[in-house]
């Protein structure tokens, strides 16, 4: 899709024309509905069912690739990547919460909180609210101020995809798309959150039933949405989780439990020992 919309409101109109209706109003604490998976597990999934999924971004990425393969990153940086994701499960597992919704046998998804923690992972995240997505294609995140900011500049893109549902069951084999719902920790639930895994690192710009509407900025719109979602507050609320993620992110160790369960999973034709010694080039020592 070439063309660009004169803002995001014409795409809103575009859509529903196609007989697509969207609702531009966030609830926030939204309903979930119960279901079982095919393991027998339990899910809350966000309300409405079945509906459309969409994703936001504040510019075209060509390819758009999930946060663990973008920038060209080496074998070893994407080893470390997956041993940090490892390490955050693994300080997951014995939180309170996480162990009672296991007994209650619910399917606790480590991979999606891990997504919504900056953590890179081997997928991109969706949501089936509009409002949501709407808010990250057109609010930046300042790294260094580790806040978002509304795009007043006209001249800027933005994107929103479009996941029409009715082509989603027909292209399995393609990709994957899972369900988040509401987890131990509210950051999925109040991003109505969904993850989709394209299997052997497909471009998503290049699957079909998936469709990129391109957006000039506008500011006005821009600033609805930032006030809306309280400048994001409300998709990322505060909790001790945040604070230890970012600790493991930064952290220069790497347990050796960790790596020895990435290598049981992904690496098992790996010498672990080669990563042991090449693991000084990025600065990364080893703990118990």
């Amino acid at each position: 899709m070439n063309s660009i919309y004169q803002d995001l409101d014409s795409v809103i109109k575009e859509l529903s024309k196609q007989g697509w209706t969207l609702s531009k109003s966030y609830i926030r604490y939204g309903d979930f509905e119960v279901l079982s998976l095919d393991d027998g597990s339990l899910i809350n999934y966000p309300k409405p069912l079945f509906s459309p999924l969409f994703r936001g971004q504040v510019g075209w990425f060509n390819p758009c690739l999930s946060s663990m393969y973008r920038q060209n990153p080496s074998a070893i940086e994407i080893l470390i990547s997956k041993i940090k994701v490892a390490e955050f499960e693994s300080l997951l597992k014995i939180h309170p919460q996480v162990q009672q919704d296991i007994e209650n046998g619910y399917k606790v998804d480590f991979i999606g909180i891990a997504q919504h923690y900056g953590f890179r992972t081997e997928y991109l995240d969706i949501t089936n609210s509009f409002p949501v997505a709407a808010f990250f294609a057109t609010n930046e995140f300042n790294e260094n101020e580790d806040s978002f900011h509304p795009i007043s500049d006209s001249s800027k893109i933005g994107v929103l995809y479009f996941f029409n549902p009715t082509l989603l069951m027909s292209l399995k084999s393609i990709y994957d798309i899972y369900p988040i719902g509401f987890q131990p920790f509210r950051r999925p639930a109040e991003q109505r959150a969904f993850y989709i895994h394209l299997k052997n690192n497909i471009d998503l710009n290049q699957i079909t039933g998936v469709f990129p509407f391109k957006f000039f900025q506008k500011k006005e719109i821009s600033e609805r949405l930032y006030d809306i979602m309280e400048g994001g507050k409300i998709l990322f609320p505060y909790d001790i989780i945040s604070v230890k993620a970012k600790e493991i992110i930064k952290d220069r160790k790497l347990s050796k439990k960790s790596i020895k369960n990435v290598y049981q999973i992904s690496y098992q034709d790996h010498d672990i020992i080669m990563f042991e010694k090449k693991k000084l080039n990025f600065g990364h020592v080893l703990s118990k």
